[in-house]
């Protein structure tokens, strides 16, 4: 071992201070959607479709009745907490069914709600104002928080990519509506997920007949699906959710616990746990952060102890260079306070 130079003065206090600065550059990215990430399509006033609709997902309505999810054809299961459909692959679920249904209904309301109000208040990063004005026709947006005083849309027949790696986040504040026209589609690359792509409108939604989009859809208003449409994602409306021979691939971010989640699923339904996020969506970046930063902290105690170690050592090898070291550590600390005390003077 090598003590031929004194330890390095980057400590583990500021260490530990830029961690928690990544940290919380990585939460500070994430939307959360609590257990409203459970749904491909959750609304608060009903879910109607009409021609072969396909929904690969959960859907629910809250605090509207069962009787405002129609032409399904639901089948109530047994136990009266859940209904299923020949066109969903998933379970049904609405306020007036049996407990505890209800009440996962409302908190999944909530957090939806909560949600958007988090994607629409966001400042940070630095947003990017009134892009294109508004006309995403055949753009490619890199990861960044957008925002726009006005309704945003997609002309038809043209492409939207979005370009970014797997980890990367897309915020888009609207403060009008959302209008992906005829044809229109709306491409993935570099890794990008649907999962990351959080799409806050405050007003309608409408994807045009034989389009495609893809992200997480938080409205304040309708979200419209026109003839043959499709969408991978997840569909949060804040009134009604309409589809006309739509395809619904959802993608989840939230998991019940295990020991309780799709205990009387339909059949051919199979009970989903943590190994299929692959297939819904990404772990949330908070989830990350915050082991991350436990697995720092046990670093940072060893690192301390190993630092002092070090130093014990330099000082037995070195003890003039120690002493040397150490005074300068010690006339850089009061260089430091009397520049704060002149500052204040």
């Amino acid at each position: 071992m090598s003590f031929s130079s004194p330890p390095s003065r980057l400590g583990p206090l500021q260490t530990l201070t830029l961690l928690l600065a990544a940290v919380a550059a990585v939460a500070s990215d994430t939307v959360d959607l609590g257990t409203a990430g459970e749904f491909a399509i959750l609304s608060k006033a009903g879910i109607t479709t009409v021609g072969v609709t396909s929904i690969n997902g959960d859907m629910g309505t809250s605090p509207i009745a069962g009787s405002a999810l129609t032409g399904f054809g639901n089948i109530m299961h047994s136990s009266n907490q859940f209904s299923t459909s020949s066109l969903v692959a998933g379970q049904i679920f609405a306020a007036d069914y049996a407990v505890p249904t209800p009440s996962k209904m409302t908190t999944a309301v909530s957090d939806m709600e909560t949600a958007y109000t988090d994607a629409q208040g966001r400042t940070t990063p630095a947003p990017i104002s009134e892009f294109n004005t508004g006309d995403l026709s055949g753009q490619t947006l890199s990861p960044g928080l957008y925002k726009w005083s006005t309704s945003v849309k997609l002309d038809a027949s043209t492409t939207l990519t979005f370009d970014g790696g797997i980890n990367d986040v897309w915020i888009m504040q609207i403060a009008g509506s959302f209008n992906a026209a005829t044809s229109t589609n709306i491409v993935l690359t570099g890794g990008a997920k649907a999962s990351n792509i959080i799409w806050a409108v405050a007003q309608s939604t409408k994807f045009g007949a034989d389009s495609h989009v893809e992200g997480v859809f938080l409205t304040k208003e309708k979200i419209v699906f026109e003839t043959r449409s499709s969408g991978t994602g997840a569909f949060l409306a804040q009134t009604a959710v309409t589809l006309d021979a739509a395809t619904i691939v959802g993608v989840k971010t939230y998991y019940a616990p295990i020991n309780n989640q799709n205990q009387n699923a339909a059949p051919g339904v199979a009970p989903i746990d943590e190994s299929d996020a692959e297939n819904y969506g990404s772990v949330p970046a908070l989830v990350i952060a915050v082991t991350v930063l436990s697995l720092s902290i046990g670093m940072l105690l060893v690192l301390g102890m190993s630092m002092k170690s070090r130093l014990d050592a330099y000082e037995l090898y070195h003890p003039i260079k120690a002493m040397e070291w150490r005074k300068g550590e010690t006339e850089e600390t009061e260089e430091l306070e009397e520049l704060e005390v002149n500052t204040e003077v």
